[in-house]
């Protein structure tokens, strides 16, 4: 709505009787009010906008806080990072562990264990049973800016259902 509209639906609420519509004083009020509702209106179709990255406009640095994203680049391609961020699903694979430990801050290795099978593994080698496959020994490299125990809550909660870890 315009402000027009506004003034005018805003002077049509006030009671005939008890109102002069047509005073000095009561059309500025009405100009004040209508001239704040236009207002409110205008950042209410801001914000709804906002609800998605590519009609974000002046609030796409608050999607790339909460992504956790640089500032970099042109609009379409701070866009196309926003989208790209939001699409990242994560993943069960070792790699993507890796990274999500990274982004906490440590320098992680993980290691899939194999059962032992005649053919491939030698006399001398470990002997493990064949569900130790479902086992991942993760190593830390360094130590990051949080408890090891938060790495390893962290990791718990995100393995895949099947897999066990332990940590070395």
């Amino acid at each position: 709505m315009s402000r027009s509209d506004y003034r005018t639906l805003l002077l049509g609420l006030l009671p005939p009787v008890s109102y002069a519509r047509n005073a000095p004083k009561v059309r500025a009020q009405a100009d004040i009010d209508a001239r704040m509702c236009h207002g409110v209106d205008m950042s209410a179709a801001t914000v709804s906008g906002a609800v998605l990255p590519q009609t974000a406009g002046s609030l796409l640095p608050d999607w790339e806080r909460v992504l956790g994203l640089a500032a970099t680049g042109d609009e379409a391609q701070r866009i196309t990072a926003a989208i790209a961020k939001i699409n990242e699903t994560g993943g069960l694979s070792i790699p993507y562990f890796v990274r999500l430990a990274a982004a906490f801050g440590y320098d992680i290795a993980i290691r899939e264990l194999q059962p032992f099978r005649a053919g491939v593994n030698r006399a001398g080698d470990r002997l493990a049973r064949e569900d130790i496959m479902w086992v991942w020994r993760v190593e830390t490299l360094s130590s990051g800016p949080y408890s090891a125990e938060a790495l390893k809550r962290l990791i718990r909660d995100l393995k895949p259902a099947h897999t066990e870890v332990y940590f070395v």
